[in-house]
């Protein structure tokens, strides 16, 4: 993709609701938030971008995972019967 948007539109369209699609819309709005907030005269506009997309791409990965091994937990217990 030429750049972020038209990626996340291609993600979208191609795989909806996919880890892939969560991480890169997380990732996305914390870069928006960064600029948004960035230099503001506020306790979150001292945080460095570096660390509040980290911390984005992170919880997204987290959830993600979360999903999938509660999809495997029933998979197993439908599995052992």
């Amino acid at each position: 993709a030429p750049n972020l948007e038209a990626g996340l539109k291609r993600l979208n369209e191609q795989a909806p609701g996919s880890p892939f699609e969560a991480l890169a819309e997380q990732g996305a709005a914390a870069a928006q938030h960064v600029r948004r907030h960035t230099h503001k005269e506020t306790l979150g506009g001292t945080l460095d971008a570096d660390e509040v997309i980290t911390r984005a791409l992170r919880k997204s990965i987290a959830l993600s995972t979360a999903a999938l091994e509660a999809g495997l937990t029933v998979l197993a217990s439908i599995g052992s019967t």
